[in-house]
């Protein structure tokens, strides 16, 4: 694990956390980074409660010598308008849909048919999202920072940023006519 300057929020995510998996139904602990706080709190989650764990670790790219970054504000402005235009087409209910750290109970999976989620990138969060609300599904949120690319290449594409465009509008569609 690297460190990262947002280890703050370990206590009460592992707090919350802990409540949902006492819940149960949950079968499967994912996490995605960085902040590589998130994998911690997921390695512990699945460890503590004997639950398989999934750890995205594809980007360890952030410099560790900057305690809190800025955002850019095109960054901000783009996260922000994402989600609002999100939540205005299709009412789903999150702060932010595009949100990568995502659980998901096993019943909710198996709801979903996933051989009819064709999303890549962002979208994806969308849409899976939306399909498991549509089913009735609660959605939750743990608000997580993370760090801003400060090397390497982005994975935020024209075409990335095309297909969520349109994917909210395909998701409202196929809900309009009931053919999600």
């Amino acid at each position: 694990m690297l460190p990262d300057s947002y280890a703050g929020w370990i206590r009460p995510a592992l707090r919350e956390g802990r409540r949902i998996l006492a819940a149960g139904g949950i079968e499967l602990v994912y996490s995605s980074a960085p902040p590589d706080s998130a994998h911690r709190v997921a390695g512990r989650l699945a460890g503590g409660a004997g639950l398989p764990w999934i750890a995205d670790c594809r980007d360890p790219w952030f410099n560790l010598h900057l305690k809190t970054p800025p955002t850019p504000l095109h960054r901000l402005l783009l996260s922000y308008g994402a989600s609002l235009y999100t939540r205005l087409i299709t009412g789903l209910p999150l702060k932010d849909p595009t949100g990568g750290f995502k659980c998901f109970k096993r019943q909710v999976l198996e709801a979903i048919d996933l051989d009819r989620v064709h999303s890549n990138g962002y979208s994806f969060q969308i849409e899976m999202s939306f399909r498991a609300w549509q089913k009735g599904f609660k959605l939750k949120e743990i608000s997580i920072i993370f760090v801003d690319r400060v090397g390497g290449k982005s994975k935020m594409s024209s075409k990335i940023v095309r297909e969520a465009i349109w994917m909210v509008w395909i998701l409202k569609i196929k809900q309009l006519f009931g053919i999600l």
